[in-house]
């Protein structure tokens, strides 16, 4: 069964729409922590204040300590967060795959021409009229009409848990591991915010290099859910 051409049922319309807009939302956010967050607490041991050195080195105000509790409060607040949109956005590309899978859209709406051609005859007074439509568009505006172009952003999106979950495992694992050390200690009030200075700068570095892959993976999942909405019917 094909679909004619006509507007793509609301509910397929408004998955779309989800879709590009989840995706949108979690460029942004990865976005910010690469380009800004990360940077903002890494420029931060380039300010270390007097009463953080020593030969311990413990202080409250040590700039790796609160880099960390920043760091372990943010990925704390943010991972379910982001999390559940990777899920409804995928879910919602998903279905928009699987809807065209089943309903093929036959026609696209950029593109369509009509043209009309008069022809007179002698044996009647009325003149003929034939109108032909044609599609101007090209292979690629097709295939942002099936099936297979919304299930890549969904494949993107989903990508970025096993990637978050192998790639980015091992130093969001210490960060966070000591993110909650500090905040035990502070619970308990030893006054000791210690972390070790190169682990954690270092950590912190690898973690926002690789943060970007994420941002571009959202960030292209996006975009050809963008395109998939101009350029074909719904």
């Amino acid at each position: 069964m094909s679909n004619s051409g006509t507007l793509l049922p609301p509910a397929v319309r408004f998955a779309k729409i989800v879709g590009t807009l989840g995706a949108g939302a979690l460029a942004g956010a990865y976005l910010t922590h690469s380009k800004h967050i990360l940077p903002a607490l890494e420029a931060s041991k380039e300010s270390t204040s007097p009463a953080s050195k020593g030969p311990a080195n413990i202080s409250t105000q040590q700039p790796a300590a609160q880099a960390v509790k920043i760091f372990h409060r943010i990925h704390r607040s943010s991972h379910k967060l982001l999390l559940n949109i990777i899920l409804a956005s995928a879910g919602s590309y998903s279905y928009v795959a699987y809807y065209l899978y089943n309903y093929p859209v036959s026609s696209i709406l950029t593109g369509t021409t009509a043209s009309a051609t008069t022809t007179y005859s002698s044996s009647s007074f009325l003149p003929h009229t034939e109108v032909s439509t044609s599609v101007a568009g090209d292979e690629f505006l097709g295939f942002a009409g099936t099936w297979m172009f919304f299930a890549l952003p969904a494949s993107l999106l989903l990508g970025i848990i096993p990637y978050s979950k192998t790639v980015m495992k091992q130093p969001a694992k210490r960060l966070n591991a000591a993110g909650r050390s500090l905040e035990e200690n502070e619970k308990r009030k030893t006054g000791l915010q210690v972390v070790d200075e190169a682990s954690t700068w270092d950590d912190l570095e690898a973690w926002r290099k690789a943060n970007w892959v994420r941002a571009g993976l959202a960030g292209a999942a996006g975009a050809i859910g963008a395109v998939g909405i101009l350029t074909v019917y719904g």
